[in-house]
């Protein structure tokens, strides 16, 4: 390396200032695609979530009841690490963290009435409006 007079020779940090800033660009782009994919399959559980409320409002069985609930929990237990995590990543603290946990007490207030309806005999326009409250508590959670 051959230094001009007087002049310090900077080329080593303007390579290192261009692989920092492409890290983070790598970094940025792996976390939308993570997050993409993370919609994708939660827009999955929705709509498994949907066909299963449709059968309950059919059927108001028990055995649709505990199916509904079970993939309930499996989303929330899911998005709840995922926000969590997201949330982690963005602000260093649990800020949004009181606000998952608010719309999980709300969706647990929501699945015992709706049990109640169920083992009450009602079916149909009830049950779905009870599992669109719950759709609707459950996109709030990952959003």
């Amino acid at each position: 390396m051959i230094k001009a007079a007087g002049k310090p020779h900077t080329e080593p940090r303007t390579i290192h200032i261009k692989a920092r800033r492409s890290g983070t660009a790598f970094q940025d782009m792996l976390q939308k695609d993570q997050e993409k994919h993370s919609r994708d399959r939660f827009d999955a559980m929705l709509l498994k979530m949907e066909d299963q409320a449709g059968r309950l409002a059919r059927s108001g069985t028990a055995r649709d009841l505990q199916d509904y609930k079970n993939l309930v929990a499996d989303f929330l237990k899911t998005a709840v690490a995922f926000t969590l995590k997201r949330e982690e990543s963005r602000s260093g603290h649990r800020s949004g963290a009181e606000k998952v946990h608010q719309l999980v007490r709300k969706t647990d207030k929501e699945l015992a009435a709706l049990t109640e309806e169920v083992l009450t005999d009602q079916k149909g326009l009830s049950v779905m409006r009870r599992t669109g409250v719950i759709k609707g508590l459950l996109v709030n959670v990952y959003t």
